[in-house]
């Protein structure tokens, strides 16, 4: 599966660019979590099972907050009543619901509505999510940091990682490829210096681990090859599932000449999916 090395042939020479970005964002409320809104809407009713010293019904206190993220999981709350509110789903934990407390839960993927009586007050929590931050905004901010990364200066034979390198939350994802379509980690900035080249471009998508009141974002690390050599090569483009099953394969034949640099980019993300390619020297697809 290796495409080819440092001796592979003339002007043989190749850069390598991996761009990390965090997809920031609330889960959805349904299993398996897979999606992410930048957008939160919480409102809290509270209103008192009796007045005291009195016949008559208490007032509804009603408390919200709109809570934003950016693409970058920096967070703003915008008060709209009462102070403000928050709440937290309980991810991945089986919802309790009470006759005794009046206790109800209705869930969609975007919003969910808690209703709790603890003898005291009526408790009526709703949460409102929207604004997704797509698979198509995601791979957009992976390719500004490719776009703005220096790639003259870059020695070849060498590969550099840029974005979201130092967030608490990054997990290496390039574990979802298989062993031999994986180049040196890549979790620095670099650039670093390559012995070979096993694949010349890639991306991997993993979902961030949700759990009760706690949530991490997804992970994507795209991959672009920038490549100089002679002659006939095969670009293989390999799309897998998430145990690395084959889904789809496909071959392109091109020339290269060793004035002229060309680049190699993944396929367009596709969550479920991760994707390699690999460059072949002196290969024609079906030959």
């Amino acid at each position: 599966m290796i495409s080819f090395n440092l001796g592979g042939g003339p002007c043989l020479r190749w850069k390598l660019v991996a761009a990390v970005k965090l997809q920031w964002g609330w889960p959805g409320f349904i299993a398996p979590y897979s999606t992410r809104y930048l957008s939160k809407l919480v409102t809290i009713s509270i209103t008192p099972t009796f007045d005291y010293g009195t016949t008559e019904q208490a007032p509804t206190t009603i408390s919200s907050s709109l809570w934003t993220l950016d693409h970058f999981g920096n967070a703003t709350q915008t008060i709209l009543s009462n102070g403000g509110a928050d709440a937290d789903f309980p991810y991945a934990t089986t919802l309790g619901e009470s006759a005794a407390n009046s206790e109800t839960w209705t869930v969609t993927e975007t919003s969910f509505i808690h209703v709790f009586n603890n003898g005291y007050n009526f408790t009526q929590t709703e949460v409102q999510l929207s604004n997704e931050y797509t698979p198509a905004m995601l791979d957009a901010d992976a390719q500004a940091y490719l776009d703005a990364a220096d790639i003259a200066d870059q020695p070849w034979q060498s590969w550099q990682s840029v974005g979201e390198l130092t967030s608490p939350f990054f997990v290496e994802i390039t574990g979802v490829l298989p062993i031999q379509a994986q180049n040196a980690s890549q979790d620095a900035s670099g650039p670093e210096i390559m012995g070979a080249l096993n694949s010349a471009a890639w991306y991997a998508y993993t979902l961030g681990e949700v759990a009760d009141g706690a949530w991490f974002p997804n992970g994507y690390m795209k991959c672009i090859g920038y490549m100089a050599m002679a002659g006939n090569y095969c670009q293989k483009i390999f799309i897998l599932d998430d145990n690395q099953n084959v889904l789809n394969e496909t071959c392109l034949s091109g020339v290269g000449s060793c004035a002229n640099q060309f680049t190699v980019t993944p396929p367009a993300l596709t969550p479920g999916q991760n994707a390699y390619v690999t460059i072949t020297p002196n290969c024609v697809c079906g030959g």
